[in-house]
């Protein structure tokens, strides 16, 4: 199992609070937050399959990047 975490960035500012929540949603992802006036999600990550994880919160409506910070 890998563990680690990802920070997506996120575009327009009114696509947080749906993009966090579908993050949130992902099989893999423990949790997802925001702080409020920024524009990235940070999800905390503990996935047998790592790469379909980041492929999920890549193709998220609104994600136009994401940096791994994998264990």
């Amino acid at each position: 199992m890998s563990e680690g975490g990802a920070f997506a960035y996120i575009s327009p500012a009114d696509k947080l609070d749906a993009a966090c929540s579908t993050i949130n949603g992902i099989p893999g992802v423990e949790w997802a937050y925001y702080t409020t006036g920024e524009w990235d999600v940070y999800a905390s990550i503990k996935s047998a399959d790592w790469n379909t994880t980041m492929a999920a919160i890549r193709s998220v409506d609104g994600v136009y990047a994401v940096v791994e910070c994998q264990a």
